[in-house]
């Protein structure tokens, strides 16, 4: 697959063009003969779609004995997407958004974007979140003119993205291609991430954490286009803040869902474990003991106050009678 979109309709992280790219000695290539290269590398099943001046967008069918994943082309109402991978769960998810049994995985795409631009009930990162398998897609929306990509993170599927010549990005899943058109100016499509138009790149599994760009410097020692990671994720990121500020995040409306994507990740999901004490009871022979000490006590404790009380009535009635009979003499 190959998607085209001219500079404007889609702006890339800064930090993906490489100032190699400038050099004479490498030199990226304009939209036209990155198309060309990508149609001659598969010259008896692809085809290519144009809008106008603002994005190509190619398609050929995999090949089953380089690839077990889908790979899917549709178009509904002036949205087309193009997709890889498998959606394990797609029958529920036919089902949760009111599509037929038959509904592949790049109609569910479209369906699910077309949800969120008109009506948004959900953010899209607890969409893309509820997807269980291998994905990446790129959806284009003619009517608005927004890019929409996305890649799962259990890296089942690849994509790649760079600048072309003319300031164009460029996302393909073939990195040769992805080479001869960008020149240096070229990354992996980091995993677990999304990027619109409007809202840029951001990790779709930790939406609160920012990513980095981390410089990338290829076998001949020249820097490319760099690398986008969540740093915080491994330091600041456990699987109970995970589970717990995922929940605090999504509206349900059927039940509670169990965040799946930390299992798919390797994250455990502990669950709650409550401690219950089972009450003692002390033998016959304990009870009669501790009774009888309990009497002890209570009798020492009274005998202590009789005679402390009768110590000071003595007290009081020798010093009256000191008192009267100094009067008399």
């Amino acid at each position: 697959m190959l998607g085209i979109f001219k500079k404007g309709l889609v702006d890339p992280p800064e930090e993906l063009n490489s100032p190699a790219s400038l050099q004479p000695s490498v030199e990226p290539k304009i939209p036209e003969d990155t198309l060309k290269d990508f149609l001659s590398s598969h010259p008896t099943n692809s085809f290519s779609v144009g809008f106008e001046d603002k994005a190509l967008l190619a398609f050929a069918p995999p090949d089953p004995s380089l690839s077990s994943h889908h790979r899917l082309f549709c178009g509904m109402d002036d949205i087309y997407c193009i997709f890889l991978g498998d959606l394990n769960n797609l029958s529920a998810l036919n089902k949760q958004y009111g599509l037929s049994k038959s509904a592949n995985e790049a109609m569910f795409v479209i369906e699910a974007y077309r949800t969120l631009r008109d009506r948004g009930p959900y953010p899209a990162h607890q969409v893309l979140n509820d997807l269980d398998g291998s994905f990446g897609f790129v959806v284009y929306d003619t009517k608005v003119g927004t890019v929409f990509t996305a890649l799962g993170s259990d890296e089942g599927v690849k994509l790649f993205w760079g600048i072309g010549a003319d300031g164009s990005v460029v996302i393909c899943d073939n990195l040769e291609v992805i080479k001869a058109s960008c020149a240096k100016s070229f990354a992996p499509f980091p995993i677990g991430c999304m990027h619109h138009s409007k809202g840029g790149l951001m990790s779709f599994e930790y939406p609160m954490n920012k990513l980095k760009a981390m410089p990338r410097i290829d076998s001949e020692g020249v820097m490319c286009g760099a690398n986008f990671k969540d740093c915080n994720r491994q330091v600041t990121e456990n699987p109970e803040d995970v589970n717990r500020r995922y929940l605090s995040q999504t509206e349900v409306t059927k039940g509670l869902k169990e965040p799946n994507n930390l299992r798919r990740r390797g994250l455990e999901v502990k669950e709650p474990t409550i401690e219950v004490k089972e009450p003692t009871i002390d033998p016959p022979e304990e009870k009669m003991a501790k009774a009888k000490t309990n009497v002890t006590q209570s009798r020492t404790n009274h005998c202590d106050k009789s005679h402390l009380l009768a110590f000071i009535v003595g007290v009081v009635v020798t010093m009256l009678l000191y008192h009267a009979l100094n009067r008399l003499w």
